[in-house]
């Protein structure tokens, strides 16, 4: 399955949710906001929103700082 991740594509083999996805990419889920083909996710869909290959995903990375 090939996913474009922040317009850069991704290949995975199987079926894979937005957080398994973000844990492959190392990602901690409590710091990142999901776009999927445009569509904002609230994280409680993260487990149960399954990609499909061609999928769109921007992720965004909150970063604490000052």
């Amino acid at each position: 399955m090939k996913i474009a991740v922040n317009g850069q594509m991704w290949e995975f083999s199987g079926e894979m949710n937005v957080l398994q996805l973000l844990h492959e990419l190392g990602m901690v889920v409590d710091l990142v906001a999901v776009e999927v083909n445009q569509q904002i996710l609230d994280k409680k869909e993260f487990r149960a929103h399954f990609l499909k290959n061609d999928d769109r995903v921007e992720i965004i990375n909150f970063v604490g700082g000052g």
